[in-house]
C-alpha cells in the first residue's frame, strides 16, 4: 500500500503519530518486546515481533517505509498470543518491498526512514544501508559533496562525504545485534601515489571512542593496499570495502560515529552498508519448481569430492587437519596450502539452475562456485565479493601505485550490470544463507537470500555442458596472529590453518531449464528489486 504525500506533510505525519502513540503506550496497552530500536533490515525481509499486554492478539502489525514523497506500508500482520508466554503475541511482519517503494520515486541516495508499529507502540529500524550525506557532523569539517567523479553505482541525487584526518560523523544509534561487518562505499579522488595511507575506523558511543571496527587503510597505493577493498569490476575510483566488527559493542544499540584517524588524502564516502541477519527473520529454503532434483541430501553419491567430510545431519565441510603444512599459505599468499573441500557434480549440465544452503564461519573465509570453468566468488573480503562473476584482475597490477584510478581497472565494468558490492548478504554465523545461481545461455544470475546481487549477459559467454563443482578455500582464507590471555593454559596462543576457510554446504538442488526462456530460469527479482 503505498500513499502519497506533500513532500512538507512527511515530518508532520511521522510526528503526529509519535505523539498520539506515546500516552498510550505508556498505559496498559500493548508495546513491543522486540525488535529492538535500530534493528538492521532490508527491503523485504520478515521481521520476527513480539508484542506484550493483555490485547496484544487484537492488534495490527506493519512495517512503513517513509521517503520524501510517500509512506509504503507492508502488509499488515496479525499477532498470534504465545502459548509459552501467554501475556505476550508474536508475528512476522514484512518491511516493503524494494520495487514497491522505488516506484515512489525513491532512489539511492534519497532519504528513507522504517519502523514496524502497532496501534498503540512503534519502534524504529535501520534500513542495511545508511547514506552518509543525511548523516550528522561530530567533530572536524565533514562536507557534503557531489563527487566530480561519478559512482556509476549511484543513485541520480546520490552525494557523498568528504572527509579528512579529525573528521568524524554520526552514524546514529544501530543495533549491532548479529551483524558482522560494515562496508563503505568510498573513492580517493586524488590520482596515486598517495604516499600515505589512509585510516579510518568506526568508534562507538563518542565521537573520540573506543573503535568497535578497526582502525582499517582505505588507500589504494601498494605496499598500502587495502586488504578488504573491493574495486574490481569498477572503472574508476569507486569501489566497496567491508571490514569485521572486531570490537566489543557495549549495549544492544550504541551511537556509532566513523572516523578519519590519519591520512594526507581526502577520502569521500557515499554509503554505510551493515552486513549480516541484523532484525530480519533468517530465509527459509524457497519453494522450488517441479522437477527440481535434490543432488545432496544425506549421501555423497554422485559427486567427485576431496578433503570433505559429511555430517549425520546432511552438511558437508572441510576435512580438517593439524598438519602444520597449512602454514605455507602465508610464505606463498595463498598460492601453496590447504585444499579445502573440493565437490563436483559428476553429470555435465546445461541451463540449470543451482539451489543451495551455505555456512561461512569467518568474514575472512573463501570459496568459490565453479560453471563452465570460471568461478563465481563466495568471499566476503573484497575482490569481486559474495556472488560476483570472478574476472581478469591482472590489468595494470603491475604499476598500480602509479596509475590513476580511472584507469586502474583497464578491463572495465565486469560485473554486467549486477552488483554484489551493493549487497553483501550473507547472514550472520550461525545462520544459513540460501544462494541461487542460474546459466540459462550466456546470463549469469546470482542470488543471495533472495537478492539478486549479480545478472550478466556479457561477462561469459555461454558454456559448453560442465561438470558444476563447489569448493572451499582455506588457503585463500589465511589469518595469522598470536593471542595471549590470562587465563589461557599455555602462552601463546597461535591461529591454526585448520580455523581457517571453514564453509558448509547442504540441501544442493538442480533444475533443468526447459527452454531458454523457461520463467522458472529467466524470471525472478531484478538488481533491484
Amino acid at each position: 500500500m503505498t500513499l502519497h504525500v506533500s513532500r512538507r506533510l512527511v515530518p508532520l505525519i511521522v510526528a503526529a503519530c509519535l505523539v498520539a502513540g506515546a500516552p498510550l503506550a505508556l498505559a496498559s496497552a500493548p508495546t513491543f518486546v522486540t525488535p529492538g530500536s535500530g534493528g538492521v533490515v532490508d527491503f523485504g525481509d520478515q521481521v520476527p515481533y513480539r508484542l506484550t499486554g493483555s490485547a496484544c492478539a487484537k492488534e495490527l502489525v506493519r512495517v512503513t517505509a517513509v521517503t520524501a514523497t510517500a509512506i509504503v506500508a507492508g502488509d499488515a500482520s496479525r499477532p498470534a498470543r504465545d502459548p509459552l508466554q501467554p501475556d505476550t503475541c508474536v508475528g512476522l511482519a514484512a518491511v516493503p518491498s524494494e520495487r514497491s517503494v522505488r516506484a515512489t520515486g525513491w532512489d539511492d541516495g534519497d532519504r528513507l526512514a522504517l519502523s514496524v508499529a502497532s496501534g498503540h507502540d512503534r519502534v524504529d529500524l535501520q534500513y542495511q544501508r545508511l547514506e552518509l550525506e543525511h548523516a550528522k557532523p561530530a567533530a572536524g569539517s565533514p562536507d557534503v559533496v557531489t563527487p566530480q567523479i561519478k559512482d556509476p553505482r549511484a543513485g541520480k541525487r546520490d552525494k557523498a562525504v568528504e572527509m579528512a584526518i579529525g573528521d568524524v560523523v554520526s552514524l546514529g544509534h544501530v543495533d549491532m545485534t548479529r551483524i558482522y561487518a560494515l562496508s563503505l562505499r568510498l573513492c580517493v579522488p586524488l590520482s596515486k601515489p598517495r604516499v600515505t595511507p589512509i585510516l579510518m575506523e568506526v568508534r562507538t558511543d563518542t565521537p573520540d571512542g573506543p573503535p568497535v571496527v578497526g582502525p582499517f587503510d582505505v588507500a589504494g597505493d601498494w605496499p598500502y593496499q587495502a586488504s578488504t577493498k573491493a574495486s574490481y569490476g569498477y572503472p574508476n575510483c569507486w569501489q566497496l570495502q567491508p571490514w569485521p566488527v572486531t570490537g566489543k559493542v557495549a549495549g544492544r544499540a550504541p551511537e556509532l560515529f566513523l572516523a578519519v584517524v590519519a591520512g594526507a588524502t581526502p577520502v569521500q564516502v557515499s554509503s554505510v552498508d551493515f552486513n549480516g541477519t541484523g532484525a530480519k527473520q533468517v530465509d527459509t529454503p524457497p519453494v522450488d519448481p517441479a522437477g527440481t532434483k535434490q543432488i545432496l541430501d544425506r549421501s555423497l553419491n554422485g559427486w567427485d569430492h576431496t578433503g570433505c567430510v559429511m555430517d549425520k545431519d546432511g552438511t558437508v565441510r572441510n576435512e580438517r587437519s593439524a598438519s602444520p603444512d597449512g602454514y605455507t599459505a602465508i610464505a606463498t599468499f595463498g598460492f601453496v596450502g590447504p585444499a579445502g573441500c573440493s565437490l563436483t557434480w559428476k553429470p555435465k549440465v546445461h541451463n540449470v539452475v543451482l539451489r543451495f544452503e551455505l555456512k561461512l564461519q569467518e568474514f575472512g573465509d573463501n570459496g568459490g562456485i565453479f560453471i563452465g570453468g570460471h568461478e563465481i566468488q563466495l568471499r566476503q573480503a573484497g575482490e569481486w565479493l559474495t556472488g560476483g562473476l570472478l574476472g581478469d584482475s591482472i590489468s595494470a597490477a603491475v604499476a598500480d601505485s602509479f596509475v590513476p584510478d580511472e584507469l586502474d581497472e583497464a578491463v572495465g565494468d565486469q560485473s554486467g550490470g549486477g552488483d554484489p558490492a551493493t549487497r553483501l548478504k550473507l547472514n550472520s554465523y550461525p545462520d544459513w544463507s540460501q544462494v541461487e545461481v542460474v546459466q540459462i545461455g550466456a546470463r549469469h544470475i546470482v542470488r543471495i537470500n533472495g537478492r539478486t546481487v549479480t545478472d550478466s549477459k556479457t561477462v561469459w559467454t555461454d558454456p559448453a555442458p560442465y561438470q558444476l563443482s563447489l569448493k572451499s578455500q582455506p588457503n585463500f582464507s589465511y589469518a595469522y596472529g598470536v593471542n595471549g590471555r590470562f587465563d589461557s593454559p599455555l602462552q601463546p596462543t597461535v591461529t591454526r590453518p585448520s580455523d581457517w576457510g571453514n564453509l558448509s554446504f547442504r540441501n544442493i538442488r538442480l533444475y533443468q531449464c526447459r527452454s531458454v526462456t523457461d520463467p522458472a530460469c529467466t524470471a525472478g527479482s531484478g538488481v533491484k528489486g
